[in-house]
């Protein structure tokens, strides 16, 4: 694969932020139900031993299951509270949601945008981490230059002002990406102004952006360095040279290293060191062992041996 290719090859192994020990138990946020928008404080905490627990933005519930090859496998009895709902958008929200969380359900998980998808018995959900929210109640989007549409699997409305009743200027596809030129709380949800690569400007319902993370720019083939580094089959044998890609944000990389077959092995380095990998966040764990060179890291995972240079991992 020529460096002018790996601009443009669209990486499709995934990578998870640190999910050992305790770090497995996670909370995430319900950014949509049946393609519409979460509505209240719909959440679900995962824990260690993949209990589920949660709310729907209107009662509190828990569950029991197993995790098996990208499957959750759900106990017959779900607990809930029983409070009435107040309003019939968040009643329809937590009918679906206690329907999903039934006997067995689909997990997909990508680690570029960090979205949780859960699918089955005639429903799914997005979910992104709980953390991903700032700390002052805004949504991180709220600071971010660049912005990802996410959330939704069809068109996104762009429209003239900062409201559903404005008229319609375009429409943004999935995964597409925006210069942001600022965000405003409304009182039916928020809103950000958005610079097309056109020209046009207008507004989109922030709850269907994401902010442009390293590991998004990665996997769009957006890198801020590219090169070639030293790399083996774990036993240390078939000795060759394979590219890489790294998109880097201050102490953060994520690096792509295309070997001269199979998917691409993408990596994530923060803090020094190189995080576990893993295809389904939360759920499930691949081991990466890695130790210091003097220009660099050796980093064995996922049947290779790579040597993956200090240049690579600095801005």
């Amino acid at each position: 694969m020529k460096s002018a290719d790996v601009l443009k090859f669209m990486v499709s192994t995934l990578f998870a932020t640190a999910v050992t020990g305790a770090a497995l138990a996670s909370e995430w946020r319900f950014v949509s139900v049946d393609s519409v928008a979460a509505q209240g404080a719909a959440l679900l905490r995962i824990g260690e031993d993949n209990s589920l627990s949660g709310a729907t933005g209107c009662n509190r519930f828990n569950i029991q299951g197993t995790y098996e090859e990208n499957e959750l496998s759900l106990a017959e009895s779900l607990a809930s509270t029983r409070m009435a709902c107040p309003d019939p958008a968040v009643d329809a929200q937590e009918k679906a949601i206690l329907a999903l969380l039934r006997d067995r359900v689909a997990v997909e998980y990508d680690a570029y945008t960090e979205q949780l998808t859960l699918s089955g018995n005639g429903h799914s959900a997005v979910l992104q981490p709980a953390s991903g929210v700032a700390d002052e109640g805004l949504p991180a989007v709220f600071g971010a230059q660049t912005v990802m549409v996410t959330g939704l699997s069809g068109l996104l409305n762009f429209r003239a002002e900062p409201t559903t009743s404005s008229q319609i200027v375009g429409r943004l596809r999935p995964r597409s990406l925006h210069a942001n030129l600022g965000c405003e709380r409304k009182d039916d949800r928020d809103w950000c102004r958005l610079s097309l690569e056109n020209g046009v400007v207008g507004w989109a319902a922030a709850q269907y952006l994401s902010p442009l993370t390293v590991g998004r720019r990665a996997k769009s083939g957006s890198y801020d360095k590219i090169g070639r580094l030293n790399c083996t089959d774990k036993n240390g044998e078939n000795a060759g040279r394979c590219e890489f890609g790294a998109a880097i944000e201050d102490a953060h990389a994520i690096v792509s290293v295309f070997a001269s077959s199979g998917a691409p092995v993408v990596l994530h380095f923060r803090q020094g060191s190189f995080d576990p990998v893993s295809s389904f966040g939360p759920f499930a764990v691949e081991r990466v062992s890695s130790h210091s060179l003097e220009n660099g890291v050796r980093v064995i995972t996922g049947g290779y041996q790579l040597d993956v240079p200090e240049r690579a991992l600095r801005p």
